[in-house]
């Protein structure tokens, strides 16, 4: 069994091979078209089995805000998968270990990925790290409560000109949304590509100086029941960057004629919008689900790389199942928010896995919860709790995009 990266004129069967692996319907030739904007050859790796790609990774070069609104180079793996022919072969293992290997020596010092089966990535070092919820509320109970302010105007735009806006505010809110990625040129190519002219709702606001600090897309499934209006909306991308921007975009689409059930999915843990409403209830979260993984590489690169909500000094005792140079302990020194971590023979405050450690990073988890849940042990009494102090963050981490 060969295993090797592919080369452009191999892109399409490394694609289709993802796919079938997936169970996915193949691909038209213009969407794999369209992925070749992004490709990166030299980043991929295929099982060939004689002429025929059975197993395949690949993985983007990504710009991850971490908290403290700064950015950081990740592998952004992707398109992993081996044919039904082929399992129990070990070539899952193979190509993982030898990813994750590429990436260290490229210098990439975490790589993050979305898990079909968030049973695999743990045994590769890979820690959930952010969440998203799916919610649904019902609009008889959708005013807000007393005090709430709305600022700025929403207003409606037409295709052309959201293809304008929405990649630029995008931009804006990823950069101050920790665990949130970019979104490239032929992202928003396949998501013009896909979507049905005249079927979805593009409404932007702008603040009180007419600067637009938000968007949402949406569309309405038209529904009646006994002669009653019971329309359903499906909010597709919502993305703000301002509390301001959210609470009027979120009242749009509320109050929406006709409509019974406002529906969204891949929302952030801390949505603010519950807090937003005079009853609460109205908003049911109909299901939760982890996000991003998160795998650390250099561990004194990755904690230096983020900043903190609390000083600290702590000592990790990690260790890596997959790379015994990076199992050790480790001192972490946070002074004014700002972290420093090196190699130490100090004694440990906390002893945990390089799984446990990435989902912490983003502040996604806290050490005491995994504590419980006996996946980390503290040495030092009061160790968990600088943890969770310092690791912490606001807001919680998350990405509108997948990959």
């Amino acid at each position: 069994m060969d295993v090797r990266p592919v080369t452009l004129d191999e892109h399409a069967a490394f694609v289709r091979t993802f796919s079938r692996a997936m169970s996915f319907p193949p691909p038209e030739d213009e969407a794999i078209e369209r992925m070749r904007a992004d490709f990166r050859p030299e980043r991929s790796l295929a099982a060939f089995d004689r002429d025929q790609i059975v197993g395949c990774a690949d993985s983007y070069l990504f710009e991850l805000t971490v908290p403290g609104n700064r950015q950081v180079d990740v592998a952004g793996v992707t398109r992993v998968g081996v044919l039904a022919t082929h399992r129990r072969r070990g070539l899952l293992t193979l190509l993982m270990q030898r990813q994750l290997a590429e990436a260290r020596e490229r210098g990439e010092p975490m790589a993050i990925l979305v898990a079909s089966e968030s049973v695999i990535y743990g045994r590769f070092g890979y820690g959930a790290s952010s969440h998203h919820v799916a919610l649904e509320i019902d609009t008889r109970y959708r005013d807000y409560r007393s005090g709430v302010e709305l600022e700025g105007t929403v207003a409606f735009v037409d295709e052309g000109s959201a293809d304008k806006v929405f990649p630029e505010v995008h931009e804006r809110f990823r950069k101050q949304q920790p665990g949130a990625i970019p979104r490239s040129d032929a992202w928003w190519a396949g998501q013009r590509a896909e979507r049905k002219t005249g079927r979805d709702v593009h409404a932007v606001h702008e603040d009180d100086a007419g600067n637009v600090d938000g968007y949402v897309r949406y569309h309405v499934n038209s529904k009646w029941e006994h002669a009653l209006a019971a329309s359903v909306i499906e909010v597709g991308d919502l993305i703000v960057t301002s509390p301001s921007a959210s609470a009027a975009l979120w009242r749009h689409v509320l109050d929406v004629d006709l409509v019974r059930t406002v529906k969204a999915w891949g929302r952030p843990l801390d949505e603010p919008l519950r807090w937003w409403l005079a009853n609460p209830r109205a908003l049911r979260v109909t299901g939760t689900a982890d996000f991003f993984w998160t795998r650390l590489l250099d561990i004194p690169a990755s904690l230096g790389a983020r900043t903190y909500r609390a000083d600290a000094e702590l000592v990790l005792d990690v260790h890596d199942q997959l790379f015994a140079d990076n199992s050790g302990r480790y001192a972490l020194r946070i002074d004014g928010g700002v972290g420093e971590c090196e190699t130490t023979s100090a004694p440990a405050n906390l002893k945990l896995s390089v799984v446990e450690l990435g989902s912490l990073y983003l502040g996604g988890a806290r050490a005491s919860d995994l504590a419980r849940a006996g996946r980390i042990r503290e040495l030092t009494d009061g160790a968990l709790e600088k943890a969770d102090a310092a690791f912490s963050s606001v807001p919680l981490p998350w990405s509108a995009t997948w990959f």
